[in-house]
């Protein structure tokens, strides 16, 4: 995404010239358009009016810090003695964001680097902060600052100290002089697995290698009751046992059953 201040450059000149425009507009969804096109513009602000060809130049500078984040599209007009010609450009525009790590990540007990940006005019500090998902109102400070950041680390959390089996949001905050704009990404203590298909029963535990430890027994579907089910094995890590999943020739909604 942009970000901070933008030039704008391009060409706006040629015979006949007698001015250019540079404005943009934000482009929103329209929720009653299921089919088709459903962009909205929402009206059209101006940057900047010349009179002075540009060749290969800077045709106007945009705080986009002034604006909320979104989807927006950026249109120079050339108008010449002889006609009116426009050229327009899409940008997603977001000064405050996460871009590291990424959504719904799984960690153990590394230290995780929280890398983003936070930036635009007016703004006083940032604070980077996380909460457990059943504590979701006691934020817990990680780091903050009252420095700009662009794709920079803003904070490091040991997540030795987050508890397992449970999610973290990691929200950051970013104070301007007249507004506060955030963003969060959640991270999941512990692991997960996914079968893509549907688990209709419980699982079984139980010792069914030499390794260490208990083995866990899922048996999933795909679509139909009547499809074959797959059982997968996993350790207790979440890894899947070598020499699984096995894909069945029948149907079953039953758990699984471990017997030595």
């Amino acid at each position: 995404p942009l970000n901070g201040i933008v030039d704008i450059k391009g060409t706006a000149a040629g015979k006949g010239f007698k001015s250019y425009r540079v404005e943009y507009t934000k482009i929103e969804q329209n929720p009653n358009v299921i089919i088709g096109d459903n962009k909205v513009e929402v009206g059209w602000i101006i940057l900047k009016e010349s009179t002075t060809p540009i060749i290969n130049g800077d045709l106007a500078a945009w705080d986009t810090s002034l604006v909320e984040r979104g989807i927006y599209k950026i249109r120079l007009k050339v108008f010449t003695d002889f006609r009116e010609t426009k050229y327009d450009v899409y940008v997603i525009i977001d000064n405050v964001y996460i871009s590291s790590p990424p959504n719904s990540q799984k960690v153990n007990d590394e230290v995780i680097d929280i890398i983003g940006t936070a930036v635009g005019t007016g703004l006083e500090r940032f604070v980077v902060e996380y909460a457990r998902d059943d504590t979701s109102n006691n934020w817990n400070l990680i780091a903050e600052s009252d420095t700009y950041a662009k794709e920079d680390v803003l904070a490091s959390l040991d997540a030795s100290q987050l508890e397992e089996g449970h999610s973290y949001k990691i929200r950051l905050r970013a104070i301007y002089s007249n507004k506060e704009v955030e963003d969060a990404v959640w991270i999941y203590k512990g692991w997960r697995f996914s079968t893509d298909n549907s688990i209709l029963s419980s699982v079984a535990v139980g010792e069914l290698s030499s390794n260490d430890g208990l083995e866990i027994a899922i048996a999933s579907q795909y679509g139909l009751p009547s499809s074959p089910s797959t059982i997968f094995v996993l350790n207790n890590d979440g890894t899947v046992v070598k020499g699984w999943p096995i894909n069945m020739d029948i149907s079953t909604s039953s758990s699984p059953a471990i017997a030595d």
